[in-house]
Parts: structure tokens; C-alpha cells; sequence
């Protein structure tokens, strides 16, 4: 911590393997540290992330094709943009927004959201409520980020995820919220800094479902890029068979993921309790290995598999996760895997891949 208290990021875990400077097409995870304190302004939140991926960028040429993955709900946290301190400096979520929704004009206007969004825990309305109060500048701030780092780093990006209601952006970047029901969504960014494609989580889980809806399986559409087709499976929908029969021409398959609290990666894995097929004795983190993108990535085509997960604590809770790249460079080839080997500490993971894409 710094002397104001605030928790520092600890030093970035950069893996490089596989460096063929014959090849100039780039696939780069980003795990990213964030606090609380790193989304109370833009500035606060671009200054970090600038920072790790300029870091990973630095040895590339500009004119290198580059797809860059961020996590799941990277987004979301831009629900702290513009809050007092005193939110800020709470002791915990729920406490953080109790007191940002007790804030006069706050308090009225969620009192005219109430037949919508009313729950039994007042911290469920207060979490419904502050999603839509705010939409607008939380979907303003993620998308002039992420199009802005495309654009300036010539990059194709997958800008994790955002909870948000219905929208458009229309061909002058405006952004329109047209409707009430709250999605997972992830956008994808070309080098220009335009949206080539949205796609809405399908597998909720239990800790969302009392925000958001499901997607329709039907909308996975796989995002065509000079690097070939991407997939992108956002957390849980990488541990679901229609979700890879959705991309089976996929490329490249990236898993934006988001697991709180991190402590649960090496506790018992609450599916497997009761097994006995072996699941019984997983961890989190082995079900991860074994049901998610790393344990089906050898049946797909896809050359290259991205799984990444923010890192930080988000008041009382920290997040983390296992981050990897999986690659191949034929079907008959076994993937080679490189991991973080720290869970706690945010990390880069870079692959360099041949431009001659798909197989």
C-alpha cells in the first residue's frame, strides 16, 4: 500500500514465449491489477491500463498485426466513475454503495426506478439501480477507451465485458441506450477503432443472474479479422459445449473471465461435491484446467486459445484467476501452454502466430 493506503499493483508477470521475428502476427493476454481507486476517474483508469499495454507492445513494430485480449467486467467498474471519496474509501461493497446510494438526488431517482428494479437485499437494488443510473457514462468511458487503444496501438481488441443495458453505437460513435435489460457484453475493436462485434454472455452465473440476462446462443457470430475468425466466449460460456459448435470456424478462441473471491482457484469445486467420477477431489482451479478452454481446446480447430482474468481487489473482494495462452501450429500438433505463474499478480502473455491463418 501507499502511504494513503491505497493497494499498489505489484510488478507485472511477463511470459514471451514462442518469438519467431519471422512472424508478425501477435496474440497478447492483458491480466490487469485494478482497485476501486483505479476507476474513480478515466484518467485514474486509462493511466494503468496504457501502462501494461504499452509494456507489452513495446518490442512490436507498429505496423505488426495484434490482437489483444482484456478480461471480463473490466467494464462493469466503471460504475465508480465520478463518486466522492467517501464511497471510494469504504470498507466494502456493500458498504461503498449504501452510501452512494443514499446521496440525495441518488435516492430520488432510484425511488422512481423501484417497480423495476426492486429486490429483497437492498444492495441488489442498489447494484440494478446504479447499473442503469449510469449506463451512459460507464458505456461512454468503455468504449472511448478501448476504440482509443485499438486506434492509437493498430490493434484489434477484445475489450473484455461490461454490464449494461440494451444499446447501439451509431456511425457517428454515439452511443444510444435502448432498453432496460442488462447484458454481459463484450465488444470487439479493429485497428480503426470501430465496433466489428458485440456479443452477450449466454451462461450466466448464479451471481449475475440477479442482474443481467442471457444472450441468445443463436447471436454467436465468430468476429472476422486479419488474423483469422475469433470466438469470444465470455467466462462461463467457455465451459459449455454449444458455445464452441457456435464457433467451430473460430481461429482463435478468447475467454474473458472474472472470479471472485480469488481464494476460491484452490478451494474444493462446489460442482464436483457429491461426485464420483473424480470431480470430487477438483479444485476450482483443476475444474477450470479440465472443463473450461484449456481441457476442450484440442477438440476445436482453433490454433490459438486466450483465457484471461482481471486481478486486484475491488474493495473487500479479490479477484483473480490463472491466466494462459494455449497454441498450435498444426491439428495434429499438442497445444503448448503458457501460464502465469503467479494468480495474484497481473500479467501479459504473449504467442506470435503465422500469418497463413486458419490451418
Amino acid at each position: 500500500m501507499d502511504s494513503s493506503g491505497n493497494i499498489l499493483s505489484p510488478a507485472v508477470q511477463f511470459i514471451d514465449k514462442y518469438a519467431d521475428q519471422s512472424m508478425g502476427s501477435h496474440v497478447i493476454g492483458i491480466s490487469p491489477f485494478l482497485t476501486q481507486w483505479d476507476y474513480m476517474t478515466e484518467s485514474a483508469f486509462l493511466h494503468n491500463i496504457e501502462s501494461i499495454t504499452e509494456l507489452a507492445l513495446a518490442d512490436f513494430p507498429p505496423e505488426d498485426q495484434k490482437l489483444i485480449v482484456y478480461p471480463e467486467h473490466i467494464g462493469t467498474w466503471f460504475s465508480v466513475l465520478g463518486e466522492p471519496e467517501e464511497v471510494i474509501a469504504a470498507k466494502s461493497l456493500a458498504q461503498a454503495l449504501t452510501i452512494a446510494c443514499s446521496q440525495p438526488d441518488r435516492k430520488r431517482a432510484i425511488e422512481s426506478l423501484l417497480p423495476l428494479i426492486a429486490a429483497d437485499d437492498p444492495i441488489i437494488t442498489y447494484s440494478r439501480a446504479t447499473l442503469l443510473l449510469k449506463a451512459q457514462i460507464m458505456l461512454e468511458t468503455y468504449v472511448k477507451i478501448f476504440a482509443g487503444l485499438a486506434k492509437k496501438h493498430n490493434a484489434y481488441i477484445v475489450a473484455g465485458s461490461i454490464l449494461a443495458p440494451e444499446f447501439v453505437i451509431g456511425n457517428d460513435s454515439r452511443i444510444t441506450i435502448t432498453g432496460q435489460k442488462i447484458y454481459n457484453t463484450s465488444i470487439v475493436f479493429n485497428p480503426e477503432g470501430k465496433p466489428i462485434a458485440f456479443i452477450n454472455k449466454i451462461h450466466l452465473v448464479s451471481s449475475e443472474q440477479f442482474l443481467a440476462v442471457p444472450g441468445n446462443k443463436n447471436d454467436l457470430k465468430t468476429a472476422q479479422t486479419a488474423l483469422g475468425e475469433i470466438g469470444v466466449m465470455i467466462c462461463a460460456d467457455g465451459w459449455y459445449a454449444d458455445t464452441y459448435e457456435a464457433y467451430s470456424s473460430a481461429d482463435i478462441l478468447v475467454q474473458p473471465s472474472y472470479l471472485d473471491p480469488l481464494e476460491k482457484w484452490t478451494l474444493p469445486w462446489q460442482k464436483g461435491i457429491g461426485a464420483t467420477n473424480g470431480d470430487e477431489k477438483l479444485t476450482e482451479g483443476e475444474a477450470w484446467k479440465k472443463y473450461s478452454l484449456e481441457g476442450r481446446f484440442s477438440a476445436t480447430n482453433a490454433r490459438v486459445g486466450v483465457n484471461v482474468f482481471m486481478h486486484g481487489r475491488i474493495w473487500d473482494v479479490n479477484v483473480g484467476g490463472r491466466a494462459f495462452i494455449i497454441h498450435r501450429n498444426s491439428l495434429d500438433e499438442t497445444p503448448i501452454i503458457i501460464e502465469e505463474p503467479d494468480i495474484t499478480k497481473p500479467s501479459i502473455l504473449h504467442v506470435q502466430i503465422n500469418r497463413q491463418m486458419p490451418f
